[in-house]
């Protein structure tokens, strides 16, 4: 743990002894904006955090750092832990994390304006109104903090800084999420196109060693990797609302209306990324937040444009839909389900049991320690399996749950989300346990 000490402090330090050449003036009214946004959606919704990121918040309450590993970042954890002076005074940990996710969004509207042209006021409406950037903003998960230092990293790269800023930024970003490194090669390529053959490439050692010191853990999904591609390689809905900008992007490239070279680039960041994160087993929107700033990058000749108003209208169409989903409760999921499925029968528990199905469920009370095998989405996701569970149950039935609509943190929205598409499903009926509803799916395969 000792080396963990040493190097996120270090890099730290390195990364922010030029925090002063921000404009801080000119960017504050953005910062504060997008804050006060997070803020308010943050104490108008009542939820509990659960799963892996609850447990960042001991260190946040002042329990000491621990050797850790994917699960738990070592370096994340000494960064809770370093606000944890602070947890008297503002004690609300969602409040630190949606500071640095504005923060994020206003280092790369700067960048787009320097890089780009792209008015700050569009960019931070682009940015601003994508669901992930909102739902990341508040967790506490290793997900908005070293996608903020990645961002700061690209604005020292754009606005001239010293490459040990660059670096030491992207590698603290590493430290706090393996699967940053993807960014590397694509990095030094545009450090290539902005100052050109440099001695400072040896740099890159940086986010390499923060790779390296990681690695002697269990990679999440290894050995599952083939199966998972073929699960996870088309599911584009994880990209909404971000696939508005494609047709225009694809026009973009076509006309040649680049100014510079970094299209190159992020076209490869963004292929590079996809192939590479659909082959983790559990892959899922936020494994996809490294790819807004690829888009951004593509998209910014339409940005400059009337075109833009298209964009922001669609983005805008999505956040009303995460909204409405964001932490939902079992009041508006039973709204939902009494509105879209108006047809359907009710049954109870017991009536749903008795159709003798294999039962893929992931909430109480739909689930027991009597059931004699609890199945999960995960249970699904191997043909091998699915097979064994027909022959020992000759069908398949999974119960739709509040935690399968509502977005969260842990994730399970966008489990659902692959089995629809895996699968063909046949809604049967509504079942009630204790005053909760789920939607009973009979699971075929297409």
């Amino acid at each position: 743990m000792i080396f963990f000490w040493i190097w996120t402090l270090g890099i730290l330090g390195m990364s922010f002894s030029r925090l002063n050449k921000i404009p801080w003036r000119e960017y504050s009214g953005w910062i504060l904006g997008l804050w006060f946004a997070f803020g308010a959606l943050l104490f108008s919704t009542d939820f509990e955090l659960v799963g892996h990121e609850a447990e960042y918040l001991r260190f946040f309450y002042g329990e000491t750092p621990v050797l850790g590993d994917t699960t738990l970042y070592p370096s994340m954890q000494i960064w809770w832990y370093g606000w944890s002076w602070l947890s008297s005074v503002l004690s609300e940990p969602l409040l630190h994390s949606s500071f640095f996710g504005a923060a994020a969004i206003t280092l790369l509207a700067g960048v787009l304006e320097k890089k780009f042209e792209v008015p700050k006021w569009r960019s931070v409406l682009f940015f601003g109104t994508i669901p992930l950037l909102w739902g990341w903003s508040l967790s506490v998960y290793n997900v908005i903090v070293p996608f903020f230092f990645l961002s700061l990293a690209l604005w020292y790269l754009v606005f001239k800084q010293p490459a040990v800023l660059v670096m030491s930024s992207f590698a603290l970003a590493v430290s706090m999420r393996i699967e940053l490194i993807v960014f590397l090669p694509v990095l030094l390529y545009w450090f290539w196109q902005e100052r050109g053959p440099s001695k400072q490439y040896i740099l890159a050692i940086l986010p390499i060693v923060s790779m390296l010191s990681m690695m002697s853990n269990e990679i999440p999904g290894e050995g599952e990797r083939w199966l998972a591609w073929q699960n996870n390689w088309h599911l584009w809905e994880y990209y909404e609302p971000l696939y508005w900008t494609a047709p225009f992007i694809l026009w973009s490239l076509l006309r040649r209306t680049y100014k510079n070279n970094w299209w190159l680039g992020a076209v490869i960041l963004l292929v590079l990324n996809h192939v590479l994160m659909t082959s983790f087993n559990d892959f899922s929107p936020r494994h996809l937040l490294i790819a807004i700033i690829p888009i951004a990058f593509l998209a910014a000749p339409i940005l400059r444009t009337r075109f833009f108003w298209l964009i922001l209208g669609g983005n805008l169409l999505s956040m009303v839909s995460f909204w409405q989903s964001f932490y939902a409760e079992e009041d508006s999921f039973q709204k939902f389900l009494a509105e879209e499925h108006t047809a359907l029968p009710h049954y109870s528990l017991e009536e749903a049991r008795r159709r003798g199905c294999a039962w893929v469920v992931e909430m109480e009370p739909f689930i027991s320690e009597e059931e004699p095998r609890i199945l999960s989405h995960f249970n699904l996701l191997n043909s091998k399996e699915r097979e064994d569970l027909r022959k020992d149950y000759s069908c398949i039935d999974w119960c739709v749950t509040l935690q399968d609509w509502q977005w969260s943190s842990l994730g399970v929205h966008a489990r659902a989300i692959r089995l629809k598409k895996m699968f063909e499903l046949k809604d049967i009926a509504i079942v009630q346990a204790k005053g909760q509803q789920c939607l009973l799916y009979s699971v075929r395969e297409k």
